[in-house]
């Protein structure tokens, strides 16, 4: 086993590295860590109904259909 440094990568660059350790063999060295972060709007940040709902104190898990 091994600690990632805290370089960010790329999406393809994290799969490769989730793909070094091979399962069946158990050859390698397992890599732990963060292999790859995305920045990206919450539920509420993308839906206006929704932040004019927790605006008045409502929760999108509270409505029924």
């Amino acid at each position: 086993m091994y600690k990632l440094s805290d370089k960010k990568r790329s999406f393809e660059e994290a799969v490769k590295l989730a793909r070094v350790y091979d399962y069946n063999s158990g050859e390698g060295k397992i890599p732990l860590g963060i292999f790859y972060q995305k920045e990206s709007k919450s539920l509420e940040e993308n839906f206006p109904q929704l932040q004019k709902l927790m605006k008045r104190g409502i929760s999108w898990k509270e409505l029924r259909r």
